[in-house]
């Protein structure tokens, strides 16, 4: 089931110098079955660390209430209206006149030219969908997706935008695949390309869809399910030491005391796409944690 967003909403006048900002609907925690709602920042904070992903969505304690993490969730909320509204209306000297423009000014204008090299490339260019929000109550699995573009050969690019320094898109493939799964699934529409926008280096990365990784989205959903529920049930939601142990919030507050593990490096769910993918017709794979995974 697609829910409907604010991409919906009535006809847009792309002429107006305002438009609506992100409306995203409350689900609940649990679905009637008692599982919990899932998403892409979820699963991988699990697979990351078991405990931190309790504290946070089981506890609901907040891991970033440190200055400097909250500026930048900030940060990539008004970004990312700024870019929908930018994305939309398509007239830079409206996109700069917003009040958000004002304190971000270069990722205003990177995703100017953005905009611009759409036009080059495909017209007109406009977001097919922005902002949207799909849910499947199957698996409860809630996704809000960036931007879904016609690139008009029959099929779409799911873009997505980071505020933060340019990497490897490979870091993003599980998001992009897990979009790509319900997009399709959801929406009768074929993706083709996966895209990300890196607005603070003015960097527009694209690959062609790796259709191997999309097919493995339902079985890696069933299997963080059911490690999910394991852990619910045998208080099993335990700290795992990796290299990312330095950054995490858990050590600031005092809430954990373990020692970064300099030798596991760990990245979640991202590790099945950028570190163990490394042969795309192996049978196995393995995701941080021990998680194995046949195709």
């Amino acid at each position: 089931m697609v829910l409907r967003t604010r991409n919906d909403i009535e006809e847009i006048d792309y002429g107006a110098v305002y438009v609506a900002p992100a409306v995203r609907s409350k689900f609940p925690e649990y679905d009637e079955r008692g599982r919990m709602r899932l998403s892409v920042s979820r699963m991988q904070l699990f697979e990351k660390c078991p405990l931190a992903f309790k504290l946070s969505y089981i506890d609901h304690l907040d891991l970033s209430e440190d200055d400097e993490s909250r500026e930048r969730l900030d940060k990539g909320k008004e970004l990312h209206d700024l870019f929908y509204e930018s994305a939309f209306q398509n007239y830079p000297e409206i996109v700069r006149a917003q009040e958000i423009y004002g304190k971000f000014p270069e990722h205003g204008e990177n995703f100017i030219w953005l905009q611009g090299e759409f036009a080059r490339i495909y017209g007109d260019h406009r977001p097919m969908y922005a902002e949207k929000e799909i849910i499947d109550y199957d698996d409860f699995v809630v996704l809000y997706v960036d931007r879904i573009n016609d690139i008009g050969d029959g099929t779409v690019e799911i873009l997505d935008y980071k505020t933060g320094k340019v990497g490897p898109l490979s870091k993003h493939e599980f998001q992009l695949a897990l979009y790509t799964y319900y997009v399709e699934k959801h929406m009768g529409l074929r993706v083709s390309k996966w895209s990300i926008f890196f607005s603070k280096d003015k960097k527009y990365k694209s690959i062609d869809v790796n259709r191997a990784k999309v097919r493995m989205i339902p079985e890696i959903i069933r299997i963080v399910r059911d490690k999910i529920d394991e852990a619910f049930s045998v208080g099993g939601f335990y700290m795992r030491p990796n290299t990312l142990c330095s950054y995490c919030s858990l050590l600031q507050f005092g809430l954990c005391k373990s020692s970064p593990n300099k030798s596991y490096n760990c990245f979640g769910l991202l590790d099945i796409y950028s570190k163990d993918w490394n042969t795309p017709d192996s049978d196995v794979r393995y995701v941080c944690g021990g998680i194995r995974v046949t195709r």
